[in-house]
């Protein structure tokens, strides 16, 4: 971290002791909390994986998966009596089957603007850019009233 982001004030005080010229050096400092500091380590996050679920709509996929549920449900002990451990044991197998036949793939950093624009907010640009460009030729306070009126309501929309 740079030590003039940290360092808020410096004063310099003169002290009066016998036989020298001795100064005193104050200083307010301020340490930000550890989890602000940008120079330690960063810990890699884990990128969260998911089932390639898109590829269930091929019906050779769909059947290699049914497929492989039936087999782990015919591996597994049926005298559970518990719920909660029969629900983990249907969720594992699920997971088991799913890895299997489909696969797993890492989310990728999406953009995060809007892909699809509706007609209407479309309109509104072309009308506030249509409005932009009569009050640049005209100058009047009506035309500029107009602009501030359609850009308002471009960013309600």
């Amino acid at each position: 971290m740079k030590i003039w982001k940290v360092i808020q004030d410096i004063r310099v005080y003169r002290i009066n002791e016998r036989g020298g010229d001795n100064y005193v050096l104050c200083a307010k400092v301020n340490f930000p909390p550890r989890c602000l500091n940008k120079n330690n380590k960063k810990i890699p996050l884990k990128q969260e994986e998911f089932f390639k679920v898109r590829l269930l709509n091929d019906e050779s996929i769909r059947w290699l998966y049914t497929q492989r549920v039936k087999h782990h449900l015919s591996n597994t002990k049926e005298d559970e009596i518990h719920i909660a451990k029969e629900l983990k044991n249907l969720q594992n197998i699920l997971k088991s089957a799913a890895n299997e036949s489909l696969g797993t793939m890492k989310r990728r950093n999406r953009r995060k603007c809007l892909k699809i624009w509706a007609r209407q907010i479309k309109q509104l640009i072309e009308t506030k850019k249509i409005s932009y460009k009569i009050w640049l030729n005209s100058k009047k306070l009506e035309d500029k009233l107009d602009t501030q009126e359609t850009q308002h309501w471009l960013k309600e929309k």
